[in-house]
């Protein structure tokens, strides 16, 4: 893979394009060329190809899905989380023996697990930097409901804040991320029908805190307010770390792109 340093621009040039990439400053370069679209999408001899970029669709149905069920959470990610998600459910999909390749579906809720730990920011332990003492984490899969403990946070001991933070809040966001499978009528994954804008993810958080003093432990609870008419939906619970400035009136404005989170639990 080849860089830009010192001469800067986006797009095609000749037979090279440019882009950049969410989470780095870099410029990309790759030279273009290779078979055309249409030879991709009709000739025979692409066929295992096109059977493994339907998967690869999947996962991106899949991974939307967790993506939203992140909630405000998500604002805390520093890089995109699509390609980093994909690899993850990639392993999902191919212990799938019942369908032939091409239609695996994602069933997450069979190995939900996977993904306890996952990291959104591109430091892969930034969350466990930032806090250095154990959250401790109980998920009720059929009460759909989570409670999360903070420990006493000491800076400089356990508490390592971002630089020039002033103040920030601890977040719990509980969601439901359903299983993905290939519609055979529709020639396309997707995710049930059930799963709409009604399973939306519920937070909870501190209060905002100085980064700079001692703070007391503290618990979160945590509560999805329906329940799914499936059983193939797996329950995640994410935990971030927030910053804010403190405003003249007496509020907090959380700031933007700054933060960490991960995934602590899933069931």
């Amino acid at each position: 893979m080849a860089y830009l340093n010192g001469i800067t621009f986006i797009g095609g040039l000749g037979n090279v394009t440019a882009y950049t990439r969410k989470g780095s400053d870099k410029i990309i370069l790759r030279r273009k060329g290779g078979p055309s679209r249409a030879m991709v999408k009709n000739d025979a001899k692409f066929d295992v190809q096109r059977r493994y970029g339907q998967e690869l669709g999947g996962c991106s149905v899949a991974g939307k899905a967790i993506r939203m069920m992140f909630g405000p959470n998500r604002a805390l990610a520093d890089q995109s989380l699509c390609a980093k998600l994909n690899q993850y459910l990639l392993q999902v999909q191919r212990r799938d023996t019942a369908n032939e390749l091409g239609q695996r579906a994602i069933r997450l809720s069979h190995m939900p697990q996977l993904l306890a730990g996952f990291s959104l920011n591109s430091k892969t332990s930034l969350f466990d930097l930032t806090i250095r003492s154990t959250i401790t984490a109980s998920i009720d899969r059929d009460a759909l409901s989570a409670r999360i403990v903070v420990p006493e946070l000491l800076p400089g001991i356990n508490f390592y804040p971002a630089d020039n933070q002033s103040m920030y809040s601890v977040t719990a966001v509980l969601g439901i991320v359903p299983d993905a499978e290939f519609d055979i009528g529709l020639k396309k994954y997707i995710t049930p029908r059930w799963f709409d804008t009604t399973y939306a993810p519920v937070m909870a958080s501190t209060a905002w805190l100085s980064a700079g003093v001692p703070a007391e432990a503290a618990s979160l609870e945590v509560r999805f307010p329906q329940q799914p008419p499936e059983l193939e939906f797996s329950v995640m619970l994410s935990v971030g770390v927030r910053y804010g400035m403190f405003l003249g009136d007496g509020t907090v404005l959380q700031n933007r792109r700054v933060g960490a989170a991960k995934v602590l639990a899933m069931g």
